[in-house]
């Protein structure tokens, strides 16, 4: 992708390749002490060893770097510091309203998961009740907790088996 900062093409050939590095170089130790990168122009600069507005010469570059490094660049005045918190104010929205949007779905999963149970528990109670029940009484424990199989027996006959019709 090629940023165009106002520039002659051989300043950007020079500058942007330093520029990146130094970026990427002070965001990966700023991850690694475990904070959040912030772009210091002044910091950036004396990294360079060139000056401020030799940076701001660049700075489409710079904010493109920025944005690929998911970061924000660090301001001083009042201003700034309002505009800062609108963009982290946007930001966290955007976050709040995925991580909504992942419990909803969520939900309608859960959901979905609870109907086909309530819809097929009578099928897959008579397909794994008789095995389960003759395994634990060869075995004489119960295949499910280990406990003895004194429970194991058959089923009460007051029990009214219901058909897959009889269902609401």
């Amino acid at each position: 992708m090629k940023i165009r900062c106002g520039c002659d093409g051989k300043l950007c050939a020079r500058w942007h390749p330093k520029i990146e590095a130094a970026m990427r170089k002070t965001a990966a130790k700023a991850r690694k002490e475990g904070r959040e990168y912030k772009a210091d122009m002044t910091a950036l600069a004396g990294d360079l060893a060139t000056s401020r507005p030799t940076l701001y010469k660049h700075a489409a570059f710079v904010e493109d770097m920025l944005v690929r490094l998911k970061a924000e660049r660090r301001r001083v005045d009042g201003d700034a510091a309002r505009a800062a918190l609108m963009d982290r104010i946007e930001r966290l929205e955007a976050q709040r309203d995925a991580a909504l949007a992942d419990v909803m779905d969520m939900r309608r999963r859960v959901a979905q998961v609870y109907a086909t149970l309530n819809r097929e528990a009578p099928l897959l109670a008579a397909l794994v009740e008789a095995p389960m029940r003759r395994e634990g009484l060869d075995t004489g424990t119960c295949p499910l907790c280990g406990g003895d199989g004194t429970g194991m027996a058959a089923p009460a006959g007051n029990v009214v088996r219901l058909k897959r019709d009889d269902r609401p």
